[in-house]
Formats: structure tokens, C-alpha cells, sequence
């Protein structure tokens, strides 16, 4: 999704969801962005054991602080919309040296990204990472502002599969995903880069 169209989506302080303190009058009631998806399944993370590790789309930024205090020193958050990140950028063009973070992640990102830019967001994030993981939702979001739902891409689980291998992509593991609601359907999805 293109920075101006999640802003109105996400950040108008006129909806529920507009929180960002960068938008005057923000509502504080809902606090879209502050829990990421990728807590629960911090243990399997770990797991991995990361030297460096990259979190796409961060939000707040809660869990890369969490993993830098106790866990894995050298990682970074980064968000084009949300200014909590540690640095403020877009997936599609990531400003980090090839191969610098040995895992990169993005949970509940992938289908937010216009689907003409999938590739691409892939491409750069298997550039500057030797492993990844994501989680993915299959489904239309419920939240829609001026008739774009926020998921901008949805596709089957195998065609996420596919995708993902066409731009270098190795999936090793997949498990539902440990975060759940009774309208979301997403997975888990761990591999390395090719």
C-alpha cells in the first residue's frame, strides 16, 4: 500500500484508527500498530538463533525493542508510516548493504503491499537478509476507507508460496500462525533466501 493511501486509511485522525502522533488530534482509544504479530512466536524465533535481524513493517516498534534489550542486540524496526520505527523507510527500497541482516521478518505486512509491488518488496528484503519469516493473511480485511480494504493483496497460501519462491525464496517451515482471531486465517512462514 502506497504511504498516502495507509495514511488515510490508518492515520485519519477523523477514524478510529488514526493514532500516529504525527497526525494532530490523534485518538488514542485504538492503538493499531502497537501489538505486533510477531510476539508470539518470539521462542521460535530465537530459535534461529539471528546475529542481525530486520523487522519489516514494525509499527511501534514493540517487538524489536524487546528482542534488542534481551535478546539479539544488533536489530533494527522500520516502517514507512509510523515514526516509532527506528528508521522511517519503504520495503520496496530498503537502505541497508546486501546480505547485512541474517534474518529479516515481516508480520502482518505481505498483504498490505499493492500487488504490483510484492515482487519487489521480496526481491529487496532476500538482498539485505539471508533468512526470513512472515506471517501472511489470506483474507480481506474488515477495515476499508473509500472502498480500498487495507489488505491490498490477497491471495491462496499457494500462491504466497509460489510467489515467495519465484523471487528466492526457500520455505523450510510452515505452521499456523499462534496469533488468531475469529476473522483472520494467517501462517507462520520461515525460510531462507536462495
Amino acid at each position: 500500500m502506497k504511504q498516502e493511501g495507509y495514511d488515510l486509511l490508518y492515520l485519519d485522525p477523523n477514524t478510529h484508527h488514526g493514532q500516529f502522533n504525527r497526525v494532530p488530534n490523534y485518538s488514542k482509544s485504538f492503538e493499531y500498530g502497537k501489538f505486533s504479530h510477531g510476539l508470539p512466536h518470539l521462542e521460535l524465533l530465537l530459535g534461529f538463533k539471528p546475529e542481525s535481524w530486520l523487522d519489516v513493517g514494525c509499527g511501534y516498534n514493540t517487538l524489536m525493542k524487546e528482542v534488542r534489550e534481551k535478546y539479539v542486540k544488533d536489530s533494527w524496526g522500520i516502517d514507512f508510516a509510523c515514526p516509532e520505527a527506528d528508521q522511517v523507510c519503504d520495503v520496496l527500497d530498503l537502505p541497508f548493504f546486501d546480505k547485512r541482516w541474517d534474518l529479516v521478518t515481516a508480520f502482518d505486512v505481505m498483504e498490505h503491499i499493492y500487488p504490483d509491488d510484492v515482487d519487489k518488496a521480496l526481491q529487496e528484503m532476500r538482498r539485505v537478509s539471508k533468512r526470513f519469516a512472515f506471517t501472511i493473511c489470506y483474507q480481506k480485511a474488515q477495515l476499508e476507507h473509500n472502498g480500498l480494504n487495507a489488505h491490498a493483496t490477497i491471495m491462496s497460501r499457494e500462491d504466497w508460496y509460489k510467489k515467495i519462491g519465484e523471487n528466492g525464496g526457500n520455505i523450510i517451515g510452515i505452521e499456523n500462525s499462534k496469533f488468531r482471531s475469529s476473522h483472520r486465517s494467517n501462517e507462520f512462514i520461515s525460510g531462507e533466501w536462495r
